[in-house]
């Protein structure tokens, strides 16, 4: 379900995604609505759809909310937002320890943080938890 194209700023996808190319093809309609390198395509994929399955499969929800935003200062946010009992990035194991490295899962974290310029996480005290992705725009 790509988004609408016209600028505001901020375009909201919500439901599910179905497969990568439902995310992808959304991604895609924003970047070029919004005049921006198909370079960016890929890691953004990559970071947003890791988003949307740890909230799917930590958050209990099937269809998180995401948005795009496009700031005027040049840096391109991603939002994920589930109804979770919330999360805390600093307790994640470390996916390169070598204790963990042929453990299945777990890259999630380790895959947007190479993927975005940022990666961050709140956990509202009403419950859930929001990753916030950004990347900076050429």
């Amino acid at each position: 379900m790509p988004p609408s194209p016209e600028f505001d700023g901020r375009a909201r996808v919500s439901g599910r995604f179905g497969d990568s190319e439902q995310l992808r093809s959304a991604i895609a309609s924003l970047l070029d609505a919004w005049s921006l390198p198909a370079a960016l395509l890929d890691p953004v994929l990559i970071a947003t759809w890791e988003a949307i399955a740890n909230a799917i499969e930590h958050g209990g929800t099937a269809s998180p909310l995401v948005e795009f935003h496009r700031a005027d200062h040049g840096v391109l946010t991603v939002t994920v937002t589930d109804q979770g009992s919330g999360f805390d990035p600093a307790s994640s194991p470390d996916p390169m320890a070598p204790s963990r490295r042929f453990e299945p899962g777990g890259r999630g974290l380790f895959m947007m943080r190479r993927c975005m310029d940022e990666v961050h996480h709140h956990s509202p005290t009403q419950g859930g938890t929001i990753a916030v992705l950004r990347k900076f725009l050429p």
